[in-house]
């Protein structure tokens, strides 16, 4: 039996291990590179030329798997025709064997030549009809990634990935049973989700808790402050822009900027949910939240719980959701649709003049017209000129009506005069 016979044989034998074992097996390859003639015998002290495939230019071989060296051209064989000869992966050769004689083989005939050596499944078009198992990641290193799923031809899908302009890693997400990945255009439902800070919704951030949110331009010379009230000034090219609030405001605010502040591009505003401000003041949960009249576009703690009327002064921006002791920045539930006690009533009333007693509380008598004041009414009044008394307190309800019938307290601070002066005021009924 030649040598050649004797590998044959062993290969069967291989193959027919792996067929009554039922295994999924590979047949063993020599662990050298041997050449032998056609009379069975070695190629003693042959050579091995290795060329690019289908030219005459010389091609690298490697002495062992690494790669790191190289083999000369042509690899001398030894006596009993092995060598280490090792290919770059996914590169074809051109393999010429010649016999012994000279120097590398100059005056040696050849044995054989044999082009497209190196071939494998992977560097032609495959068509894979059974699963495929891969234990090392797949490197599909064409210029434009492309996987197609689906036949025949005209119902497939082809996944599409263009270049990137640097090495990227898609990170998936813990699957589930029968989860399913989202359409761009396609309408679906989506659930479990959670919005995190920065997430863009048509190209506006949604930055704190979920609520309401708009991108408006940054007015071009004051702007906006992160984590201040905002509202709107006219105008920078023809366009509403944002603005911080003043502190001679009272009404207007349309939110809160949260991100995005400055003097260019857009601020994020924030008009409903849980957002942060600047207090100018100390706080106290659950109270009414106003606009500060001592630092522009900061919050203020009104010092009236929401439970009560909403109170005089400004628009009502939200209520506070925590107790400090100082100003500072705090947690508001934002709602700048929230207006404080609007005026529900106003007018000017006549006192006819009454005698009351140093330091002694009496009714006074007198004005008009008829309104019907409420126990969750806000009654501001406002006497024209210099008097000695202070206004006493309405008993509620109170019914102004026509001519004399409303009734007011007022008390005389002083002994002079004896009589309250006749005298007129002004009456605001917030509501």
């Amino acid at each position: 039996m030649t040598p050649r016979t004797s590998r044959i044989v062993f290969a069967a034998l291989l193959l027919c291990a792996s067929i009554v074992q039922g295994q999924s097996v590979s047949i063993i390859t020599p662990p050298k590179f041997n050449s032998t003639l056609q009379n069975g015998e070695e190629n003693a002290f042959g050579c091995v030329f290795s060329y690019a495939s289908g030219t005459s230019t010389p091609l690298t071989t490697w002495t062992d798997y690494t790669g790191g060296t190289a083999n000369s051209n042509p690899v001398v064989l030894d006596a009993g025709g092995f060598a280490n000869i090792w290919l770059t992966s996914g590169t074809l050769y051109r393999i010429v064997i010649k016999t012994s004689g000279g120097v590398n083989c100059a005056s040696g005939s050849t044995v054989s030549t044999t082009d497209g050596i190196n071939q494998s499944l992977l560097n032609q078009s495959n068509t894979w009809q059974l699963p495929q198992i891969f234990d090392d990641p797949i490197s599909i290193l064409a210029s434009d990634l492309q996987i197609v799923f689906g036949s025949p031809s005209g119902t497939q899908t082809t996944l599409d990935i263009p270049p990137t302009s640097a090495n990227y890693i898609l990170h998936g997400p813990p699957i589930t049973g029968n989860d399913t990945l989202l359409s761009q255009n396609a309408t679906q439902t989506v659930t479990n989700k959670n919005l995190t800070t920065g997430t863009q919704i048509n190209g506006c951030g949604v930055i704190n808790d979920p609520g309401t949110y708009a991108c408006i331009l940054n007015a071009g010379i004051t702007g906006t402050f992160i984590n201040t009230l905002t509202k709107l000034t006219c105008c920078d090219s023809s366009q509403s822009a944002a603005v911080i609030a003043a502190t001679t405001d009272t009404s207007g605010i349309i939110g809160i900027t949260v991100s995005g502040a400055g003097n260019g591009g857009n601020a994020i505003v924030q008009e409903s949910g849980v957002a942060a401000c600047i207090f100018d003041n100390a706080t106290t949960a659950n109270d009414y939240v106003q606009i500060s009249s001592t630092t522009g576009g900061d919050c203020h703690d009104s010092g009236v719980l929401y439970t009560s009327p909403p109170p005089a002064g400004g628009q009502i921006v939200g209520i506070v959701l925590s107790t400090n002791a100082g100003a500072g920045t705090y947690q508001l539930n934002l709602n700048t649709q929230a207006s404080g006690a609007h005026v529900f009533a106003k007018g000017t009333l006549s006192i006819t003049s009454t005698a009351i007693p140093a330091s002694v509380c009496a009714p006074l008598t007198g004005g008009s017209p008829a309104v019907t004041v409420l126990s969750t009414d806000v009654i501001n009044i406002t006497f024209s000129g210099s008097l000695s008394y202070t206004l006493g307190i309405l008993p509620i309800p109170v019914v102004l009506n026509a001519g004399t019938s409303f009734t007011l307290y007022g008390c005389n601070l002083t002994a002079s005069p004896a009589n309250f002066p006749a005298n007129t005021f002004n009456y605001q009924i917030l509501r």
